[in-house]
């Protein structure tokens, strides 16, 4: 038997990386020493061009994955700060939306959604006679891996 690819190790990539700015568009050669560890633990690198941060998914191999024993806040997580404000007009038909959910499916407990610079959760648990709504601008957002002991919970 050969082994042509190991899933569980992390392959040696070749530096430098050729990598394109994704804000002025300059072709650069990245080295690992311009890379650092950023939001969600991707790798990022500062363009000398425009002075600009970019994520580097052609390094992605190199980033851990994100668990519960190796997370840090904020530096794990991206912030939605400086996205498009949501107008209070939109966070009223995004409410109604959630309302109108939990009409149609009353077993249900939660649905949100997250846009812009704003996340908005309503909530609907058994028993209670109101809805829980909590609007959150400039929010923290994480995906974090299951771990073993996860995955036996949930499979």
């Amino acid at each position: 038997m050969r082994i042509i690819e190991n899933a569980n190790s992390k392959k040696d990539l070749k530096f430098p990386l050729v990598v394109k700015c994704g804000h002025c568009g300059s072709k650069l050669e990245v080295e690992r020493s311009d890379l650092y560890e950023g939001e969600l633990k991707l790798l990022f690198y500062d363009c000398p061009v425009c002075g600009k941060k970019n994520d580097c998914f052609e390094a992605d191999d190199l980033t851990e994955d994100l668990t519960v024993d190796n997370m840090e806040f904020p530096l794990n997580f991206h912030c939605s700060n400086g996205g498009v404000d949501i107008s209070n007009d939109e966070i009223k038909e995004y409410i109604r939306k959630g309302v109108k959910f939990f009409r149609e499916n009353p077993n249900e407990y939660e649905w949100y959604t997250e846009t812009g610079n704003t996340a908005i959760f309503v909530q609907n648990f058994s028993g209670d006679k109101n809805y829980y709504v909590i609007v959150t601008k400039d929010y923290y957002s994480a995906w974090l891996n299951y771990q073993d002991i996860d995955k036996k919970m949930h499979y």
